[in-house]
């Protein structure tokens, strides 16, 4: 369809090959930074099983992806044969049952990123974790994206939101950087945090709450960053110390 060619019904089975990977790992097989570069990996059919995402899933389940994501039509999976593929007829049912969606898969504490993002949907979770990493996974466009010094290394990432943005938030070398999961960015010099104070986002959620309020000075102007969330808010605050440290930076103070 993207050559302008003339197709069949074996489109859809390509298309079933796309939705059963999507459906196994939490994640499309085709993915670029613009349109031209996924098509060019769909024409090549260019996609891997990549870990730790496809670590527990089935080789029956692989080699049945595998037979439908074929670029030429005539040695494709036909509908008939994928029925009777051993996936399907003598394959695990670990890997053939097992629902991303279901909530009683993994628990997670009250307050918490995953939590906020998607009520426990796993499914979710994944899909924005791997394009998250996706966008930022190469450390020079990382860098250029936010603008940073070039001798900055990433140092700890945890999952968090800013207000109401769920995204990652990144301890660099000299600056936190945050990326939201719609492309949004924020870079706070460590430089001039001041304040990290421990805070609950609403005042009836149980424990000790799990946000963090970032206080800091840029040009004579204060201002705080309300991030929310944390699986593991202490683990946060010492790297965020650690790096000051680091920098010879004062420590901000921790209340």
């Amino acid at each position: 369809m993207l050559t302008h060619d003339a197709y069949s019904e074996q489109v859809d089975m390509w298309s079933l090959g796309v939705i059963v990977y999507i459906l196994l790992c939490g994640f499309p097989p085709f993915y670029g930074d613009n349109d031209a570069q996924m098509f060019k990996k769909i024409k090549a059919a260019n996609y891997k099983f990549l870990q730790p995402y496809w670590d527990e899933i089935s080789e029956e389940a692989k080699d049945f992806v595998r037979n439908l994501l074929i670029v030429d039509p005539t040695k494709r999976m036909t509908a008939e044969k994928a029925l009777q593929h051993t996936w399907l007829t003598h394959g695990k049912p670990s890997s053939a049952k097992k629902n991303l969606m279901n909530r009683e898969d993994k628990k997670h504490a009250p307050g918490s990123y995953e939590e906020e993002l998607d009520e426990g949907s796993e499914f979710v979770s994944k899909f924005n974790d791997f394009n998250l990493n996706r966008k930022t996974s190469v450390l020079q466009k990382f860098i250029k994206n936010f603008d940073l010094a070039p001798e900055s290394q990433k140092l700890g990432k945890f999952k968090c939101s800013l207000s109401s943005k769920a995204g990652h938030l990144y301890i660099c070398t000299h600056d936190l950087c945050f990326l939201s999961i719609l492309g949004k960015k924020y870079k706070i010099p460590l430089s001039s945090i001041k304040e990290i104070s421990k805070q609950k986002r609403f005042k009836l959620t149980p424990g000790a709450g799990h946000s963090l309020h970032i206080v800091h000075i840029v040009n004579g102007e204060k201002s705080t960053h309300e991030f929310h969330g944390f699986a593991n808010r202490e683990l946060c605050i010492q790297e965020i110390s650690a790096a000051c440290n680091a920098q010879k930076l004062p420590v901000p103070a921790i209340r």
